[in-house]
């Protein structure tokens, strides 16, 4: 289909594009000079580390440990690329190609070895819905607003108060303690990162011999939101009152675990922060751009919707699904089965969280309900990204940001229909590759143009 190389000085990846039918095979390769490294790097550190009987601790020669653990070595090598690299550039080149997904790429094989190239296979099924070009003048009615009051009053109060948050935070140069880390309460902070930021960083694994990136020029981004829980202790201290351009070097075990939970011997990261997000205020500017909003009003009448609730559901979620709706009934995705299980089981997955799960399921239709969802989040997926590729819509920083805005309140959180991956895993905060966030915004901007589409035919 298509071959395109990273646009850096080291080229250390590229990426091809084989049509097969509906499936697309995508093979990322790897500069042997940066496997070789990175291969080099675990073998020096697994002499340092091992203990074995005949030789003083580390005295025992390259050549002897190479051959004894040259598989798990291996499978180092697999993880550390697959982690670090492999599977966000992937995710890149694929909304840079414009490659519509069912589902997520599946790993076929990954081919690592010291002597020669690496190479990492999947297997995506893609599909091509055949947009209407006037799907824009599709029937479609935004749902009023209810009419009390004391909605209006609502509105208010949360502007008051957030105003009045920023204001407060303004004036105070109190910092957030790590006495406050039992607190589960937004305190703002004027100095730096604070407890339920976002913050944006770049990760490179540095050489243990010259200090120097192993993989050269290549940054790992991620985004990671600072936890308040005793588990998230270790992140928070590395990142805490830290500013946007700070760079430091860590061997933190929470960033080892990122890149590679497998292997005993840490590396040393360099990490450089991006960008931060202040949770303790919520930005009405960010709101403003957003949504496109231009007066107080529009302001107001944006948040109503989701203060204004019918038959539990506020009125932005029956605009999205109204919305959704309209696109769906007039295009036709076909979804193979097996497609349509596997996301069957992550909604199970997610449904199994929920303190009612085993209500659910003893319901006659449960399964019924799982299969329709399955199908229609799939579809409402390829119509989505196959509008965001047609219409060469973009997500730039401001995106993201204003994404990540209306996270910070749960009432706020409502305007966000697709959600970004979980941030927690075992009840302890994890990074969230730029490639996913920046995959879910897109999606999430491109929602927002196909409703101010149809709302002004």
């Amino acid at each position: 289909m298509s071959d395109l190389s990273r646009n850096d000085e080291t080229a250390i990846l590229t990426v091809t594009f084989e049509q097969q039918s509906a499936i697309t095979i995508a093979t990322v390769h790897i500069d042997q000079s940066y496997v070789d490294a990175i291969y080099q790097e675990a073998l020096t550190k697994q002499k340092k580390d091992v203990h074995i009987q005949g030789f003083s601790h580390g005295a025992a020669p390259l050549a002897y440990i190479e051959k004894t653990y040259k598989i798990p070595l291996i499978e180092h090598l697999k993880q550390f690329f697959f982690s670090n690299c492999v599977f966000d550039f992937l995710i890149q080149q694929i909304m840079h190609h414009k490659i519509t997904l069912l589902g997520e790429p599946r790993l076929l094989s990954a081919h690592v070895d010291s002597q020669s190239p690496a190479k990492f296979i999947f297997e995506a099924h893609t599909v091509s819905p055949s947009l209407h070009r006037e799907w824009h003048l599709l029937p479609f009615r935004t749902p009023g607003r209810k009419n009390y009051r004391d909605l209006d009053k609502q509105v208010e109060v949360f502007i008051e108060e957030e105003t009045k948050q920023v204001s407060d935070s303004s004036r105070s140069d109190a910092s957030r303690s790590d006495s406050s880390h039992s607190e589960k309460k937004r305190i703002p902070c004027t100095n730096g990162i604070g407890i339920a930021d976002w913050v944006c960083f770049s990760i490179k694994a540095l050489s243990s011999t010259h200090g120097k990136p192993l993989l050269g020029s290549h940054n790992n981004i991620a985004w990671f939101k600072i936890g308040d829980e005793e588990t998230d202790d270790e992140a928070r201290q590395l990142f805490l009152n830290k500013n946007v351009g700070d760079t430091f070097v860590t061997n933190a075990h929470f960033l080892q675990d990122y890149i590679n939970n497998t292997f005993d011997s840490p590396y040393q990261f360099q990490v450089t922060i991006l960008s931060h997000l202040d949770c303790g205020r919520f930005c009405f500017e960010s709101f403003k751009r957003h949504f496109k909003l231009k007066t107080v009003h529009d302001t107001h009448a944006k948040l109503i919707e989701v203060f204004s609730y019918r038959h539990d559901l506020s009125q932005r979620r029956e605009t999205v699904e109204a919305a959704l709706k309209a696109l769906l009934k007039s295009h036709q995705v076909n979804i193979p089965d097996h497609i349509i299980n596997h996301q069957k089981k992550m909604i199970i997955d997610l449904v199994q969280l929920n303190p009612d799960y085993y209500v659910y399921k003893t319901q006659q239709d449960f399964k019924e309900k799982i299969n329709l969802l399955a199908k229609k989040q799939l579809k409402e997926l390829a119509l989505i990204d196959t509008i965001a590729y047609q219409e060469n819509i973009h997500i730039t920083q401001d995106d993201i940001v204003g994404y990540l805005n209306l996270t910070k309140r749960p009432r706020t959180k409502e305007f966000i229909y697709f959600d970004l991956p979980t941030t927690k895993v075992y009840g302890q905060e994890v990074p969230l590759p730029d490639a996913l966030v920046r995959q879910q915004c897109l999606r999430e901007k491109t929602l927002n143009y196909v409703i101010n589409r149809l709302a002004k035919k």
